[in-house]
């Protein structure tokens, strides 16, 4: 290693030579690769996060069809309304999920639990992603697998569209004036 300064920065910099070794961190886990097709899936959490700049709701299930895919956790990505709304329109991803799991359009579209989808096998589809961020051809090896759509319940308790009082809101209320 040696150390200089940047003609144009002015700011100190070290340079590598070839044979010395510089660690970056850890690569994340590769998300599994499943063949295109419908499974049974069962709910196991619900996360949010951010993913191309935008808040989403990652909800994470197992596949619970039997054969070689047992046990593979995959997750359905749900984007959060934009522009300050609070409500998720009827077209979005968790008020479709909501409606399979309830039997019937949710009530309230601000306030959703993710009780609804605990206790009861899903029937949905999976899709590979091959494509990144940008829209460009991911390689092969970088392939993976989400679930497109809830389906149908397969089995499990009917939920009722009561909404108890640790229901979470999912997304944050600016604090009222």
């Amino acid at each position: 290693m040696e150390n200089f300064t940047h003609s144009h920065t002015g700011r100190q910099a070290t340079a590598l030579n070839c044979a010395d070794a510089m660690d970056f961190g850890q690569v994340g886990h590769a998300p599994p690769l499943v063949p295109d097709a419908e499974y049974q899936i069962g709910f196991i959490r619900a996360e949010r996060g951010h993913f191309e700049n935008r808040e989403r709701i990652f909800l994470w299930f197992r596949i619970v069809t039997p054969g070689e895919y047992f046990g593979t956790e995959l997750y359905l990505v749900c984007p959060c309304p934009t522009n300050g709304r609070k409500i998720f329109g009827l077209g979005s991803k968790l008020v479709a999920a909501a409606t399979v799991a309830l039997g019937q359009r949710p009530k309230r579209r601000d306030r959703l639990s993710t009780r609804m989808f605990a206790g009861k096998v899903f029937l949905a589809r999976t899709r590979t992603v091959t494509l990144d961020h940008k829209g460009k051809q991911r390689p092969r090896e970088d392939h993976y697998s989400v679930l497109a759509e809830l389906l149908c319940v397969e089995a499990g308790a009917r939920e009722t569209s009561r909404y108890s009082k640790r229901t979470i809101p999912l997304l944050r209320k600016e604090p009222s004036a």
